[in-house]
């Protein structure tokens, strides 16, 4: 699930963990949001906005999605 793989990550010290979300209203990528909430919450890591875009399945869309996180100033250490 979103929520163990995302505490995977932070048990290996990763704080700043970006995440590609599909089409958001669809079920199974607002469930896969709550799993990365989750995990943060449960860390004591706070929601950052920023370090959720959404993305289409394909290849064009995630590199457009990753170039967007690593481009933030505090970019991810995970995505």
């Amino acid at each position: 699930s979103t929520r163990e793989l995302v505490a995977h990550l932070i048990g290996h010290g990763h704080r700043r963990i970006g995440m590609i979300a599909g089409h958001r209203g669809l079920s199974t990528t607002e469930e896969r949001i709550e799993g990365y909430r989750q995990a943060l919450a449960n860390a004591g890591l706070a929601f950052d906005d920023a370090l959720l875009v959404d993305g289409e399945s394909n290849s064009e869309s995630a590199r457009l999605a990753a170039q967007q996180l690593l481009g933030l100033r505090a970019p991810p250490s995970a995505i």
